[in-house]
């Protein structure tokens, strides 16, 4: 009986061993076999990518970025850093504390007090602010990038972020001039504010180029502060800044933000599978840390969801290319498959990585057009200023401006149709109807474009410009 136990008991051991070398074997088959299949996709959506648009990793991009800063004596960046340089205590006290640009209702000039301060803090930082102020002297700009290997997220990029201070003294020195009804002056101001984007230029970064559209979006608010507290500016002034404004409205920051994108991710995963970063330093989410064990089976995915990430990336960059009115909603429709696609796919270090990518490929698509639309309607703006000096009077319908004062009506970035109008009982609108396509009238209008609102520029009749100030809040 013993003896019958023992053969029984080795029979079982022998087809249990064998079925675990068979599984063993099964799952090795296909743990290549998915890896194998996946590499080939990566192959040839990365061959596909070199031949249709070279230059993309990053190295490449740093590369490019590089060669194309200027040099220190036409670098509109270096001159941004040594004028701030030269801010004092004074200036950066008021900066942080003050409540000026919040507290202004158009067309109302401020209060004597906050114009008093704010003159105060501008005179004690007089030397920076006619360094800045100097910047259009400069034609190019950009500051020299080196992605930090192997997270890359670490890239220093400080120098740009001080383009956000540069705007912020240009502003108050433009509203500051506008106070004083110095109409041509506080202009100048704006188109330097608008010269800031060279500053930065096409580095190869996100948040770089965040501070590029925001920079470009402080000029329109200064000048709208202008033309309501000044009297006369001159013809030749208005039509430099709508020339300025046009041109930088025909540009598109987004295939510089989403080549970004695509080259930062895939540098990512390529020093996720090298060994180089740290499965475990990767954006995890709300996932538990990976082990050994698990990060060796899981590798099977990597190539194939690198070849899928950079498929919905090369979708992304080509965005920037359809019209500004269709770019919108082919990026919600590319973000809510690739949100569907992260959902479906095995969660693996190389698939937290891609949670860099949401939603920034909406919302950046949102600001890139919101820019467009205040700068045209802006331009525009501009164009009803000029048509006013030489007529007396605001026109009745856009097409007055065609073709003296505009070769063509902009069109709303949102919609593709021109640009809206409407005349209030203080003067005119200059409208978008903003990402929820829909005309509110003009009646509300919002920097960031939410539901119910829309994105323009008021401008004001000659006698209600320059009102008094309102009563100080206590």
């Amino acid at each position: 009986m013993k003896l019958l136990h023992n053969r029984w008991l080795r029979r079982i051991t022998t087809i249990v061993a064998l079925l675990c070398v068979v599984g063993a074997a099964v799952v090795a088959v296909l743990w290549f076999k998915v890896r194998k299949d996946g590499e080939a996709r990566l192959t040839r959506a990365v061959a596909e990518l070199d031949a249709t648009d070279p230059g993309w990793r990053t190295v490449d991009l740093e590369a490019a970025h590089n060669a194309a800063v200027a040099p220190p004596d036409q670098n509109a960046g270096e001159q941004v850093l040594a004028a701030l340089s030269l801010l004092t205590d004074e200036y950066k006290e008021f900066d942080k504390e003050s409540t000026f640009r919040r507290a202004l209702e158009l067309p109302h000039l401020p209060h004597p007090d906050a114009l008093s301060a704010l003159r105060a803090a501008l005179t004690s930082s007089a030397t920076a602010v006619e360094k800045v102020g100097g910047i259009r002297r400069f034609p190019g700009g950009g500051f020299r990038l080196t992605y930090k290997e192997p997270e890359l997220v670490g890239t220093s990029l400080d120098k740009t972020q001080e383009v956000r201070s540069a705007a912020g003294l240009l502003d108050y020195s433009a509203m500051l001039l506008a106070a004083d009804d110095q109409a041509d002056e506080s202009l100048d101001r704006a188109l330097c504010l608008l010269h800031l984007e060279r500053a930065v230029g096409d580095e190869s970064f996100e948040i770089s180029q965040i501070v590029r559209m925001a920079a470009l979006q402080v000029g329109p608010r200064s000048i709208e502060c202008t033309l309501a507290w000044t009297s006369s500016p001159s013809e030749q002034k208005l039509a430099d800044v709508q020339a300025e404004l046009l041109r930088l409205s025909a540009l598109s920051r987004l295939k510089v933000i989403f080549r970004a994108a695509r080259a930062t991710t895939y540098r990512l995963t390529e020093n996720l599978e090298s060994g180089a970063l740290d499965p475990n330093a990767a954006p995890a989410g709300s996932l538990p840390p990976d082990t050994s064990w698990r990060v060796s089976l899981q590798r099977r995915h990597w190539p194939g969801q690198k070849a899928d990430a950079l498929g919905y990336f090369n979708r992304m960059v080509a965005v920037a290319d359809l019209p500004s009115e269709q770019r919108l909603d082919a990026a919600i429709q590319i973000q809510r498959e690739f949100d569907q696609w992260m959902h479906a796919t095995a969660q693996t270090p190389m698939s937290r990585l891609f949670r860099l990518m949401p939603p920034t490929s909406f919302i950046l698509t949102d600001a890139d057009t919101r820019t467009i639309g205040v700068l045209r309607a802006t331009a525009t703006a501009v164009a009803f200023e000029r048509f006013r000096l030489k007529h007396g009077r605001f026109p009745t319908a856009l097409a007055e401006l065609t073709p003296d004062f505009l070769t063509a009506i902009p069109a709303d970035p949102y919609t593709g149709r021109p640009l809206l109008y409407k005349k209030t009982d203080d003067g005119a609108v200059v409208y978008s109807t903003g990402r929820d396509r829909t005309d509110d009238g003009g009646t509300k209008l919002s920097a960031g474009g939410e539901q119910g609102t829309d994105i323009g520029f008021r401008l004001f009749d000659p006698k209600h410009r320059r009102q008094p100030p309102l009563p100080k809040e206590d």
